[in-house]
């Protein structure tokens, strides 16, 4: 049985030849380390290379290990790296770590690209390059081309997900932030961490169940334009580029159940960094996902970084938003954009948070997490990168590419299913009662749906003839209350909650009277009201059933007299008038809490209890009291006295 042992959104990486183990280093301002891995055969001396950190600023220490076979002799070791933008290269002495391997440190380099190139010491001499390894670290200069965190290859075939064709299974065992552990095992490695990740907890229950509130955040925009560059003759500019990949985003996220989609900005203008997080905040935001491309100094830097919170203040939080960047990148990397890797940034002047722990470098991230859900930031590709920008961010073409790719990143961390929309649209119905759409977008009902997704949710249009948006705002305080005028929220709402609730869709569509109507139905259907609508649809439409609201009168009664009358849905409940008796208390002699036909529900009163303290002194109340039963002959009790006696209160 092979073992895999994974923190789940770990941070650094240690490999040898069949065990493969995940380390949490949020200790450190540095999130990710760079590996390399090579077979480890009798005559081989290394056995792996680790870069700490792959991204550092001049001055800062670069750190570099290397896994040497047992025997080899360590003495006078040195690394030869060379600075690739100056092909000038640089050695770095070796120390001896604990369990027997070498450490290479300096903070003399110049900035630039650096690829480690030999390793000497007095009885060997290794060139990495010839046996497979290309490691590389940047001074001031952001280079990675590694595997996200998470991410770990099979060393017997050297593929994630390859069928296990010796038949052992391999064992994960992912350590969770309360320092819990859960293990399961699988064919492949992938299988195993799945697995095991699967039971983490009531997150994940979370997420499996509740509606998602994505708050996508186009970067830059207005007179803070972001990064450009120009090839060819044809510029890119940052804030468009951000706002076109998030609108894309926001469309194919529309396909899905129990997700609202909101975007910081819609159109090109300037936002503040706190307030875009101020608005994801005001909408109940589950995540905070903020669009950017990159840029450096170098041209050759290229490929895409997803950041997200570190284990600071709240750990679940740093936890969530790195599975949602591990998902993400993969998407992205699945598109041909090199790895660069998900990462945390820490403070960099040492602002800590409330508990005193450092904080996150970026504001969104920082802020997303003080405001309680996880905030992340994807860098897609840079733009100083000719090569990254004409391949993919050239076109719309490839911006949607981009955009679907966060959006299935998305999609494969909440888990979402895609929705059909017929609870809401029906493209024959769209177009009729729409000729605007028919003229502009064509007669096809994948145009219809595309206007409807696109336009029509958002501008509050009407998509069948079940459900009628403005009717369900305006019969439901709370979701005034909750929406506003954000109609795509009113759609969202009844396909993934209302429906079930068995709220009515219309003036002329109740699911609870058809279901009341139908015996047949109710034996077929239980309490499952979206089936109701599906038969409809499918069939009760067809076979003239009456979906038209069954409604009942209900009057109540004091004394002969009706007090009030009230029309009330089939199964709903009638709200009793506020009726007063002095002395008297007032209940009904029928429930009215589900109404099934026509009733009167009549006043009953009862008398209530009054005690009274005796005053014999003339205004000094004394311990004595008496309880009488009210029946009418004490007259006026307000008035301050009555035999001695002060009135003080009911029972």
């Amino acid at each position: 049985m092979k073992k895999v042992v994974a923190l789940l959104l770990t941070i650094s990486m240690l490999i040898s030849a069949n065990t493969f183990v995940f380390a949490d280093s949020a200790e450190t301002g540095n999130s990710m380390e760079s590996y390399q891995q090579q077979d480890n055969s009798e005559n081989q001396m290394v056995t792996y290379l680790s870069v700490a950190d792959p991204s550092v600023k001049k001055g800062d220490a670069v750190r570099i290990i290397v896994g040497l076979a047992d025997g080899i002799d360590q003495s006078n070791a040195r690394l030869t790296v060379e600075n690739t933008d100056l092909n000038q290269s640089f050695e770095i002495s070796g120390e001896m770590t604990e369990d027997g391997n070498l450490i290479f440190e300096s903070s003399d380099l110049v900035s630039g690209c650096y690829t480690v190139k030999s390793l000497e010491t007095d009885g060997y001499s290794v060139d990495f390059e010839a046996i497979g390894i290309n490691a590389q670290f940047g001074i001031d200069t952001v280079v990675m081309d590694l595997n996200a965190d998470a991410y770990a290859e099979d060393s017997d075939n050297n593929n994630l997900d390859n069928e296990n064709t010796a038949g052992e299974m391999y064992d994960a065992v992912v350590i969770n932030p309360d320092g819990t552990s859960t293990q399961a095992g699988g064919n492949t490695i992938s299988e195993a961490i799945e697995a095991a990740s699967a039971d983490v907890g009531q997150d994940n229950l979370f997420r499996a169940r509740s509606v998602v509130n994505v708050v996508l955040d186009p970067g830059h925009g207005g007179n803070d334009g972001g990064t450009q560059a120009s090839y060819g003759g044809k510029t890119y500019l940052e804030k468009i580029l951000n706002l076109k990949i998030a609108q894309y985003c926001k469309e194919e996220l529309s396909k899905y159940k129990r997700v609202n989609v909101y975007m910081t900005r819609n159109d090109d203008h300037y936002v503040a960094l706190e307030d875009r997080v101020n608005y994801a905040k005001s909408v109940g935001a589950s995540v905070f996902v903020s669009i950017h491309n990159n840029s450096t100094t170098s041209s050759r830097v290229h490929g895409a970084t997803v950041y997200y919170p570190n284990s600071s203040l709240n750990a679940n939080i740093g936890a969530q938003g790195g599975a949602l960047a591990n998902e993400i990148l993969k998407q992205l990397v699945a598109l041909g954009l090199a790895n660069d890797g998900t990462r945390i940034r820490n403070s960099e002047s040492g602002d800590t948070y409330a508990d005193g722990s450092i904080c996150d470098y970026y504001s969104v991230i920082r802020n997303s997490k003080k405001a309680g859900f996880p905030g992340i930031i994807i860098e897609h590709a840079y733009i100083s990168n000719q090569s990254d920008a004409t391949n993919y961010l050239g076109s719309d073409a490839a911006l949607k590419k981009l955009g679907i790719a966060d959006a299935q990143g998305i999609v494969n961390y909440f888990g979402l299913k895609q929705e059909d929309y017929h609870l809401i649209f029906d493209a024959t119905y769209y177009l009729n009662n729409n000729p605007d759409v028919k003229n502009s977008w064509g007669n096809s009902a994948e145009a219809a749906l595309k206007h409807f997704l696109q336009r029509g949710m958002a501008e509050g249009r009407r998509g069948n003839a079940i459900f009628d948006v403005h009717f369900y705002k305006d019969n439901y305080a709370d979701l005034q209350k909750a929406f506003g005028n954000n109609w795509s929220a009113y759609y969202q709402h009844y396909m993934n909650i209302g429906i079930h609730e068995g709220r009515q869709a219309s003036e002329n569509f109740d699911v609870i009277s058809y279901k009341t109507r139908y015996r047949d139905l109710q034996s077929a259907f239980g309490d499952d009201y979206e089936s109701y609508v599906d038969h409809y649809i499918s069939y009760g439409a067809k076979e003239n059933r009456n979906v038209s609201p069954l409604r009942y009168k209900v009057d109540f009664v004091d004394n002969g007299q009706i007090v009030e009358s009230q029309n009330v849905l089939c199964m709903r409940g009638a709200k009793a008038p506020e009726i007063t008796k002095t002395g008297y208390v007032l209940s009904w002699d029928k429930e009215y809490n589900k109404i099934a036909s026509d009733i009167t529900v009549n006043a009953v009163w009862a008398p209530v209890t009054v005690k009274l303290n005796y005053d014999a002194a003339g205004g000094n109340l004394a311990n004595t009291s008496k309880n009488i039963t009210y029946g009418g002959t004490y007259g006026d009790l307000e008035s301050p006295k009555r035999d001695g006696y002060t009135f003080t209160g009911w029972y």
